[in-house]
């Protein structure tokens, strides 16, 4: 049986902390709610856990769908009081203090043999979320209901392939998609801001906001800016 863990260590000496072993392994990087002390990692199979970030104690645990059908491959979303974490099938919300359910949706779209990688963000006090190879393929949700404020129809070849990615002093996220699109978009709305290409099927890096440029890397090794 596969499984994984979480480590901490020491910034100015590199000793180690703390390791807690975990179910299953964890493809994206955990993500830390600083105000509660917490690391919340989600791996693979859906498992979703609450650990201290000072001495490596497991707060809380939760399950996010099915472990055997479920393919969880991006770091949980902070929404300041919780994350929300999951797939096309079984996406959800938690609460940060106990790990228990806010909200689930599970009508999204039924579990296919991919996974979702891409990260949403809470932007605009929206949470932004991009689901892989559907249509509708990127949201809009209330962060305390899981309601749908606006969602983007279209082509699922066109959908996220990177993790959105908030611009300061803005509502507006960066994103990129099937077929080389670069894409700024307000968080509030769905709107498109601006949309660029690269000349590459995939940009699947993390975009990078420097100075109000959108710089992204491509499949192939190249690297773009945009204004």
């Amino acid at each position: 049986e596969a499984r994984g863990g979480l480590a901490s260590y020491g910034a100015d000496s590199g000793e180690s902390r703390w390791t807690v072993e975990l179910d299953a392994p964890i493809k994206a990087g955990a993500t830390a709610l600083h105000d509660h002390g917490l690391i919340v990692a989600a791996t693979v199979s859906g498992g979703v856990f609450g650990v201290d970030q000072y001495t490596g104690t497991l707060r809380w645990q939760a399950q996010i769908g099915d472990r055997l059908r479920t393919w969880v491959h991006a770091a949980p979303v902070d929404l300041g009081d919780g994350v929300a974490v999951g797939e096309t099938s079984h996406y959800a919300a938690l609460d940060a203090t106990d790990g228990s359910l806010r909200w689930e949706r599970r009508d999204l779209e039924g579990a296919e043999n991919y996974a979702t990688p891409m990260q949403g963000v809470l932007r605009g006090g929206e949470l932004v979320a991009g689901l892989s190879f559907i249509a509708p393929h990127t949201y809009g949700f209330d962060p305390a209901s899981g309601e749908t404020l606006w969602q983007r129809d279209g082509n699922r070849l066109a959908a996220p392939t990177s993790d959105l990615v908030a611009v300061p002093d803005s509502t507006d996220v960066v994103v990129t998609r099937l077929g080389g699109i670069v894409e700024r978009f307000d968080s509030a709305t769905g709107e498109v801001r601006w949309r660029g290409n690269v000349q590459a099927a995939f940009a699947p890096g993390r975009p990078l906001i420097h100075e109000d440029r959108a710089i992204v890397t491509t499949g192939i090794g190249e690297v773009a800016a945009f204004d």
